[in-house]
């Protein structure tokens, strides 16, 4: 069979360690030589974990390789791994692994395991060959907790078959080096494995396995390198204690809202009265709920702030006012200017503003004489910088002082976050790095409710998605849409945006109400014409963590598309 020179293929199998695996602390020693090996596996080279062999005409009718390393031309490495620290009662052939709380557990001869599966691996592939062919196939043990012996183990153990936590930086050239080992004078010539051999190992192991995991394992593993990204912001605002004034801008999952709770918990702690601002109720709920054990902490839309500090003060609310563009703009603000006037109104330490671009101009003098000390009093605005939409919110914003900027997405997956990107025009221009999926664009065919059910159905009954990390927005207000007036989509419930964190059911709302808030999941719809604009799929694209969802009519898509 002619080799296929030009193959610089590289496979590892799984392509990333199953939860069940990562969560198992019998596992930790597999962890390490599959973090060591797939890291740095060059072109060309294959590795299988985990893989299973039965064989029904055997005594020892089923075993068990921890790790395959193979090359098309080099051959095959066949590697058993014992965690712990190893011990051998030479007398009784008794082997022991300890533990790191100290527990001993006896093992199996690793030896004798892993001879046994190389004699098997190489019965199996040479049965399946179309030629039959000498195949360099070896075995080596690895001891990744263990230290080096200074003499080898054994006659069918010597240390030049073997690596040990000495080899663990180096895991790669050490398992080559096994690999290619002769016995000293051996002039033996191996054929190469082939291509061929290599499609064998594939379906011998590979099909017998999903190799795609579930979406909900996926997620977890997304969701941890995020955290990781979380914990980079926390040092930037512990490198702003000493200014009381800041403004920090950044584009939607720069993780501002993050910020502004911790520096809320950070200003409760140290036992200031805080005041939180933000404009939407679901997001206000959301951050209650998060700084609820903060007892020097309050939470409150502007306007609910505004009705809030005069009852307070008992300043004459006007029962009779008509809730209208008028009753928001200037009504309940001129209300919060005269309670502030009154001795019994309260004033604050700490003033913090989440998604400070939705507040007005007119609106920042009466949050400012709402701070204790007016020139010196700490205030934390938290503000989106999108040129393309909020063009003007730099002059909203100059009661507080140069912006600084965060540069990195830290929210949405990379392929998110490169789609918003056609609505965004401000300083953060890198990604968390963290995959996600491609967009999904779905067409919807009939009824908008059935289609919406046979996504979640997938999502939950195939990938073990939970309902509540699925978002369902849509483009129209409550009064205009077909879906936001059910309480079930088919057979699942669904919550509206103040209900997220503390429900077990779908989010199914309009786009702004769920301004300021994320889900692991978002389903796009219901994006009529009239209402395609950059801000409307700006806020909605950037709701989506991990995977981003748009449903619509084929001819909408296309347009999407080309707006895009």
């Amino acid at each position: 069979m002619p080799e296929n020179t030009n193959n610089k293929e590289t496979f590892v199998f799984p392509p990333f360690l199953p939860q069940e695996v990562l969560n198992d602390p019998r596992r930790g020693a597999e962890i390490i030589v599959f973090d060591k090996l797939s890291k740095n596996l060059p072109d060309g080279f294959y590795l299988f974990y985990g893989k299973r062999w039965f064989d029904k005409d055997s005594i020892q009718s089923d075993g068990e390789i921890d790790f395959i390393l193979a090359h098309h031309e080099l051959g095959i490495l066949v590697i058993e791994v014992k965690g712990g620290i190893i011990s051998r009662d030479g007398k009784n052939d008794l082997w022991y692994s300890k533990d790191k709380n100290g527990k001993v557990h006896k093992i199996k001869n690793p030896i004798n395991q892993i001879v046994n599966s190389k004699h098997k691996l190489l019965g199996n592939i040479k049965n399946r060959l179309k030629y039959d062919r000498f195949i360099r196939i070896n075995h080596t043990v690895f001891f990744p907790e263990s230290g080096k012996s200074s003499s080898d183990l054994g006659m069918d153990m010597p240390n030049d078959i073997l690596a040990f936590m000495e080899d663990v930086e180096n895991l790669f050239p050490r398992s080559l080096e096994i690999l290619v080992s002769e016995v000293a004078g051996s002039n033996t010539k191996y054929e190469n494995l082939g291509y061929d051999g290599i499609e064998i190992l594939k379906n011998l192991f590979a099909k017998s396995f999903d190799l795609e995991p579930k979406l909900s394992s996926y997620f977890e593993v997304l969701s941890k390198q995020m955290i990781t990204l979380t914990n980079e912001q926390e040092n930037i605002l512990d490198s702003m204690k000493k200014f009381n004034r800041m403004n920090i801008a950044g584009g939607a999952g720069s993780g501002k809202t993050f910020l502004a709770i911790k520096k809320a918990k950070d200003l409760s702690s140290e036992k200031k009265s805080t005041l939180l601002l933000c404009f939407n109720e679901g997001l206000m709920e959301y951050l209650r709920r998060d700084l609820a054990s903060c007892q020097f902490v309050e939470v409150f839309t502007f306007h609910g702030y505004c009705l809030s500090a005069a009852k307070f003060t008992n300043t004459k609310i006007d029962t009779n006012a008509v809730i209208n563009k008028d009753y928001f703009a200037n009504y309940l603000p001129d209300l919060l200017m005269e309670s502030l006037s009154s001795p019994q109104a309260k004033n604050y330490d700490a003033i913090i503003v989440d998604e400070a671009q939705d507040i007005a101009e007119e609106w920042w003098d009466p949050i400012l004489l709402s701070l204790k000390e007016q020139s010196n009093g700490i205030l934390y605005c938290f503000y989106d910088d999108n040129q393309k939409i909020y063009s003007k919110v730099s002059s909203n914003l100059d009661k507080a002082t140069t912006p600084f900027y965060l540069t990195k997405n830290i929210r949405n997956s990379e392929s998110i976050f490169n789609l918003s990107k056609k609505y965004y025009s401000g300083e953060t221009n890198r990604s968390s790095g963290v995959k996600g999926l491609d967009i999904g664009w779905v067409t919807v065919n009939k009824s908008l409710e059935r289609e919406i059910e046979k996504i979640l159905n997938k999502l939950i009954n195939n990938e073990n998605i939970l309902p509540r990390n699925v978002a369902v927005l849509s483009g129209k207000s409550r009064e205009n849409s077909s879906i936001l007036c059910m309480d079930f989509i088919g057979k699942y419930k669904v919550e509206k945006s103040n209900k997220l964190q503390i429900n077990q059911n779908i989010i199914c709302d309009n786009i702004y109400s769920f301004k300021g808030l994320e889900s692991d999941i978002v389903i796009l719809t219901e994006l009529d014409d009239a209402n395609v604009s950059k801000q409307l799929l700006y806020v909605g694209v950037t709701r989506a963590k991990l995977y981003l969802i748009v449903l619509e009519k084929t001819e909408l898509l296309d347009q999407i598309k080309k707006f895009i």
